[in-house]
């Protein structure tokens, strides 16, 4: 009877995960999770429950990413977007494109901003929103192709460069893509991003004194608008001491 029991129970959970696959339902998922902790309470090291459980996981996970990037494009379709939440504007545009990368549906973020590109074609940001939708799904050419295109109309717009520097670091064209990246923070020195990638790209390239220089750039900014934050600190103690072993 028991060996029965045992044989119907892992039944059960295989039985009520393809129904969630089928059919999302909180209290379908609960139980499930509950049957797959019992199982691995027996059997820790199992690797086939220890796929469905990190899978249940998952399922939850999907379902609150979708939630957030609702929550984000409602945030962003409110008209009070425009008005005295405008400050926000820029870290609802960033988590909603990285939300849907996260769900696979970079195509949803594309068709997204394609349209608010129509609707503003002034606005130099819907440049490198879509920008952003294209290099989350590595299509660099038609990023470039965006990029171009606001660099032509903007060309004096700081977050445009910082975009294109991107597009030539991917293309393996390093040096075009420091100078994008410098031109960003020239045009607009509060727009730090450039400074970041500078520092990583030397790093990669194992050119250390350039890539401590721009790490006590940033740490300069980053005092002089009382940012705390050691990151910087410890990054440069780390390409001091690669400089130092080298010498």
């Amino acid at each position: 009877m028991e060996k029965f029991n045992l044989k119907w129970e892992k039944n059960e959970k295989y039985m009520l995960l393809e129904q969630l696959e089928n059919h999302y339902d909180d209290a379908l998922w609960k139980r499930t999770l509950e049957l797959y902790q019992e199982a691995l309470d027996k059997q820790p090291d199992n690797p086939e429950y220890l796929f469905s459980y990190g899978y249940l996981f998952e399922m939850k996970a999907n379902r609150y990413l979708e939630e957030a990037a609702s929550s984000y494009q409602k945030g962003l379709e409110s008209k009070l977007i425009t008005t005295e939440y405008s400050w926000i504007s820029g870290k609802l545009h960033a988590q909603h494109i990285r939300v849907r990368a996260q769900l696979f549906e970079n195509h949803k973020s594309v068709e997204y901003y394609k349209g608010q590109l129509k609707k503003a074609p002034k606005d130099p940001r819907n440049y490198c929103y879509l920008t952003q939708c294209y290099l989350k799904s590595d299509q660099i050419s038609e990023a470039k192709k965006v990029i171009d295109a606001g660099l032509k109309l903007f060309s004096t717009y700081a977050e445009l460069h910082y975009y294109n520097g991107e597009i030539q670091s991917r293309l393996g064209l390093h040096e075009k893509a420091l100078h994008s990246w410098e031109k960003s923070v020239q045009l607009d020195p509060q727009f730090i991003d450039g400074r970041f990638s500078r520092a990583f790209l030397f790093t990669r390239e194992k050119r250390y004194p350039e890539a401590a220089q721009e790490w006590r750039l940033i740490i300069h900014f980053m005092n002089e608008y009382g940012f705390d934050d050691d990151y910087p600190k410890h990054e440069l103690q780390s390409i001091e001491k690669l400089i130092a072993e080298k010498n």
